[in-house]
């Protein structure tokens, strides 16, 4: 199956933003299988893929998470993350005080004690997402403790960086693709640029997944995620799966949840050597996506 993106091109700034949207493509006979709206498919696999890393980097018995940013993607990765640790105590980090009340109020109602706090709140954190657009790093690093994982994901452009060199150059820092993160990741690239960092010393995800690295317990854990095209196309077609509805278009609509996203990347990591030019394997369909897996979707049969 091949994804492609349909793209608006560049509309006039007082017209309506159109929206992106993923056409998913039969590779054998190049039949049109769904089309995604790009947006929902993007706040479903970024947090799916900091789940995966964070379940294999944080701690067991992680409880405190903080969480920097009050956007779309700061919600739906404390909902993954409330997936995959039981978490007593969420901490929402924002510039505006009626987004971090929203967002707290938001992660309430998935049934955690949240508040509000500040970037001293990472003195004492588990686990720690950056989910902003922030030019400078949003805390001092110093203060991670050694057992903490830390996930960035807002940041993806080189001149842009969520975390500041003391913490990328004591961590170990795991990425998607070591070549990918030297391009695109400033985080990355500016600690290497200042020598806190070593770009031999990046890790892959997908060595984490198999087993081929082991988690660093003695040092923090920091997963920075550019996003990475195949990730588009894991969630698609294990959402086209997932729906059983053969030559449909389908719409993935906000109901739908992130553990079959987490489900789906954890079983594409395990079988990804390179995740730049891996051919996916997908799992048997009872084993890609469980019975209790809630994807949800529109339908519009073909005419």
């Amino acid at each position: 199956m091949k994804v492609a993106s349909v793209s608006p091109g560049n509309p006039e700034r007082d017209l309506p933003r159109i929206q992106a949207t993923y056409m998913l493509m039969d590779s054998a006979t190049l039949s049109r299988r769904a089309l995604l709206e790009g947006n929902v498919l993007t706040t479903l696999r970024t947090p799916a893929i900091s789940a995966v890393a964070t379940d294999y980097l944080a701690p067991k018995e992680a409880t405190k998470l903080v969480v920097f940013g009050t956007g779309p993607q700061a919600l739906a990765h404390i909902a993954a993350f409330a997936e995959i640790r039981s978490f007593t105590e969420v901490v929402v980090c924002g510039r505006t005080p009626r987004k971090v009340d929203a967002a707290v109020d938001y992660a309430r109602t998935l049934g955690l004690a949240a508040r509000s706090g500040d970037a001293s709140e990472v003195r004492d954190a588990d686990v720690v997402v950056c989910t902003t657009s922030a030019a400078e790093p949003l805390f001092d690093g110093a203060l991670v403790p050694d057992t903490a994982c830390v996930v960035a994901m807002g940041s993806h452009e080189p001149q842009f960086r969520e975390l500041d060199s003391a913490l990328m150059g004591r961590a170990q820092v795991v990425v998607e693709d070591r070549a990918t993160a030297m391009r695109e990741a400033g985080d990355v690239i500016q600690a290497v640029a200042d020598s806190s960092l070593h770009k031999d010393s990046l890790v892959d995800l997908a060595d984490v997944v198999t087993g081929a690295v082991a988690p660093d317990e003695t040092r923090p854990r920091v997963f920075k995620c550019v996003g990475m095209s195949w990730q588009d196309l894991v969630v698609a077609a294990g959402v086209d799966e997932g729906c059983g509805i053969q030559r449909a278009i389908r719409t993935v609509d906000a109901s739908t949840t992130i553990r079959g996203g987490c489900v789906i990347l954890l079983n594409a990591l395990a079988e990804v050597s390179n995740t730049t030019t891996a051919s996916i394997k997908f799992y048997r369909r009872e084993e890609l996506l469980p019975a209790d897996t809630r994807l949800t979707a529109t339908r519009q049969d073909y005419d």
